[in-house]
């Protein structure tokens, strides 16, 4: 028989148990929600103050360093790592300077000062990566206290033929220039007399190739190609592109160099040859001359500075790659590259290299450059530079630099000769 009440009663104790199961699941739920609600504040508020934090670190600017390191001797902040003072604190600059290629610079150094007679009153160098703008090494002595705070970075020394660099990519662009065109002078190849600006043909005419006349730096034919060609506007407008006059936007204090042109007409044959000691730029500048030549025409600023870290550990600026600039056309760096490859194999610096480059290092190597001599009589000293680049043909490494020396009395070794050492060292166990 079915019994009501006793159904009634099941159905009721059924019935409140339910509600009680919800009220225990609803309580749970509660405290999952609360306790996804505290995680969720935590990090709200941590990741809150964490954005805050990373506001309130104050980055340094590229200026800020140029002006902190302004007074700071060169020898200073060329290594790998190095302290200076920010306000109250000390900041710690990591640089992009190889030690070991530091090292050989600054035995090179010594080895030379300790050299007798012969030894020089000014010897400088620096290497730099043509792809990056990195600098590898930056070391220097100049006999005198004044210039020897900043060797290397200040515009202190005559350009002397390294401007034939400028006035050969000036005359490929704009008129159209050929290694191998034949150009003409009258008289001495290292000379530059007024008589010798001349477009005048006779028996005693010497006739030579472009490339030849820069490889042997024949002042004459660069004389005319001032003169004729290029004129006071387009010398101008060539060593703007080649950043002379021009504020480098690096991470360190840096002068590219310096050329004043007259309306004197003869000053254009002067500035065009380099066969002056108006025209001045810094050793750095001078090994930058050669990037656009290896990087197909682009330019990039020297760049020094990697990172700096604060007393906290805080990142206070951190190294972006520079803006690339188109300096010269893809043609033009080509051409340029076959008249500098000229200097070492038949030009001015063939005998600082002609006998070493069968050796396993050297002959993977593509290797121009560009001598450049004059006198500064003021001083006693001869200038001697060479200013170059090594690519490896298996891998594309590459370096561009530049050795300055300034000979005394008595000649010691040229700079091609320190170059060729610097090339060959670099790529057997320095990089």
């Amino acid at each position: 028989m079915y019994d009501y009440n006793k159904n009634k009663k099941n159905y009721l104790k059924n019935k409140k148990n339910s509600k009680k199961n919800l009220k225990k699941i609803f309580k749970i739920f509660l405290l999952i929600f609360f306790l996804f609600f505290i995680i969720f504040l935590f990090f709200y508020r941590g990741s809150k103050e964490e954005k805050k934090t990373k506001q309130e670190i104050e980055l340094i600017s590229k200026t800020q360093i140029r002006t902190l390191l302004k007074n700071v001797p060169e020898s200073e902040f060329t290594t790998q790592y190095f302290t200076s003072k920010l306000e109250e604190e000390t900041i710690v600059f990591h640089t992009t300077v190889k030690e070991k290629l530091q090292k050989y610079l600054d035995s090179e150094i010594k080895n030379a000062l300790n050299s007798g007679p012969g030894a020089p009153k000014v010897i400088c160098f620096a290497v730099a990566d043509p792809y990056s703008g990195k600098v590898f090494g930056l070391k220097g002595y100049d006999i005198s206290p004044s210039e020897n705070t900043g060797p290397c970075t200040k515009n202190l020394y005559p350009a002397a033929s390294l401007f034939k660099i400028i006035s050969t990519a000036a005359a490929i662009e704009t008129k159209g220039y050929t290694p191998n065109q034949t150009m003409t002078f009258n008289g001495g190849k290292y000379t530059l007399y007024k008589r010798q600006i001349s477009n005048k043909i006779t028996k005693y005419t010497n006739y030579i190739k472009l490339k030849d006349a820069f490889a042997q730096s024949v002042n004459p034919v660069f004389g005319k190609i001032g003169y004729f060609d290029l004129k006071k506007d387009n010398l101008i407008k060539y060593s703007n592109t080649f950043l002379l006059n021009q504020e480098a936007d690096t991470d360190f204090p840096l002068n590219t160099g310096f050329v004043a042109i007259s309306d004197n007409k003869y000053n254009w044959a002067e500035i065009a040859s380099g066969f002056n000691d108006s025209t001045k730029i810094s050793v750095l500048h001078a090994a930058f001359l050669n990037q656009p030549v290896v990087n197909k025409g682009l330019y990039l600023y020297p760049r020094l500075v990697e990172k700096i870290i604060d007393d906290k550990q805080n990142i206070r600026y951190e190294d972006i790659s520079s803006p690339k600039i188109r300096v010269i056309n893809e043609t033009t760096a080509k051409r340029l590259s076959t008249m500098m490859e000229r200097t070492v194999t038949a030009g001015t610096a063939k005998n600082s290299f002609n006998s070493y480059r069968k050796g396993r290092t050297m002959s993977n190597l593509i290797i121009g450059g560009k001598t450049g001599s004059i006198s500064d009589y003021s001083r006693g000293i001869k200038y001697d530079w060479f200013t170059g680049y090594a690519i490896e043909k298996d891998s594309n490494r590459a370096i561009i630099f530049s050795v300055l020396v300034g000979h005394g009395q008595y000649i010691g070794t040229k700079s091609s000769e320190f170059a060729r050492r610097l090339i060959a060292n670099y790529f057997s166990h320095l990089s």
